[in-house]
């Protein structure tokens, strides 16, 4: 003959464990126990968190009701269960709240968030787990994503549970650190780097071509910047006469990080073809062509150019620009640190480094002089 056993949970009053169940058991006052009756016992939920958190609210809201010491009219005593529930921590409204805290590019971490939502569904974010994590992992390895892509969407959806811990005070560990991806970095394949021939037939086809999207390929080359910065560039960002430009976040375009906003110089054929992108334009966007609902959309142009310089130049993209940049200024002994200041990189230096005052512009251009290419 089966029998349930209850016990009362010694650290959470008014809870007690019935045939795994938690339930809230109080004696109610004797000026409320018309309105209650002697005593107050629900279920809750089997989850033990779930249940401490909702008798700390019930309790609270009976303590209030209870102040009455006349107290006759009797109480729904369901719908104050229902009301004492905490309230359901949505997974996307977490990723708004954290993308809007540390200005971020919503688009990396939306993306992962959706894979999550794909694997999982749309789970309250105190009931994420480990198996979550390693679905997550799965899905994206079956996809055919790369281990150091899986690596960065595990980053971003760790961050966002990471901040929704702290607020609301939950100390467990975050089930998306620290997880296992089975082959890391076998997978990854090394960018390619141009050669200083290839940099040279490039921007001459550039120049001749005048065509604006060509034309990135000497900006992005000559300045370290990453697609997007130069692609939302305004036309008052750029000074001509000071042979510089001017990265900063704004309505269209954001900046991957505050570390990001930054003054570089315009030296040798990024000066030149600068001056012949706003040469087309009298203000607004460098490159409106982009613009779409009040947002530059940089994978637009992304396509646009790494198609053209995929057939020139060996499968290589936009994005080796920025490498062989890095790699040209390390070739030079530029110090680490004006490369990073230079091309808006986190810098892995000491705390010194990162309260640094900065670079002035001619500081950073007697740097960029030294990698300056002739096209003669």
């Amino acid at each position: 003959m089966h029998t349930s056993k209850h016990t009362n949970d010694k650290q959470t009053p008014y809870l007690m464990v019935r045939n795994g169940s938690y339930y809230f058991n109080r004696r109610v006052p004797k000026h409320a126990v018309d309105a209650f009756g002697g005593f107050i016992r629900v279920r809750l939920s089997r989850n033990r968190a779930d249940a401490e958190k909702i008798a700390e609210n019930l309790s609270g809201r009976l303590e209030v009701l209870w102040e009455n010491e006349s107290l006759t009219v009797g109480v729904d005593l369901d719908a104050l269960v229902q009301a004492s529930k905490p309230k359901r921590e949505s997974l996307l409204e977490w990723l708004q709240e954290y993308v809007q805290l540390r200005g971020l590019n919503p688009t990396p971490p939306r993306v992962a968030v959706e894979a999550l939502l794909r694997v999982v569904g749309d789970k309250d974010i105190r009931d994420l787990n480990r198996e979550d994590a390693r679905a997550l992992t799965s899905y994206l390895l079956n996809k055919g994503c790369k281990s150091a892509t899986v690596r960065r969407r595990l980053g971003s959806v760790s961050a966002i549970v990471s901040h929704a811990y702290a607020e609301l005070k939950i100390d467990r560990r975050n089930p998306f650190s620290r997880v296992l991806i089975q082959g890391e970095g076998d997978d990854a394949k090394k960018r390619g780097v141009f050669s200083e021939e290839e940099l040279r037939q490039g921007y001459r086809e550039a120049f001749q071509s005048g065509n604006p999207i060509w034309l990135l390929m000497p900006l992005l080359g000559e300045t370290g910047c990453r697609l997007g910065e130069i692609v939302g560039l305004r036309v008052e960002d750029v000074d001509l006469e000071k042979r510089s430009i001017r990265l900063t976040p704004h309505s269209a375009r954001r900046l991957k990080s505050s570390g990001s906003e930054r003054e570089i110089p315009l030296v040798g054929q990024a000066f030149d073809a600068m001056r012949l992108v706003v040469d087309q334009r009298q203000d607004g966007y460098l490159y409106d062509r982009y613009l779409r609902g009040g947002e530059i959309k940089c994978t637009h142009a992304s396509n646009t150019i790494s198609k053209w310089l995929k057939r020139r130049f060996d499968g290589k993209t936009a994005h080796c620009l920025r490498h062989t940049f890095r790699d040209r200024m390390r070739a030079v002994e530029c110090p680490l640190e004006m490369i990073d200041a230079l091309g808006g990189w986190s810098s892995i230096g000491t705390v010194g480094v990162r309260y640094r005052k900065g670079f002035d512009l001619e500081h950073k251009r007697r740097w960029l002089d030294k990698i300056v290419l002739k096209l003669d």
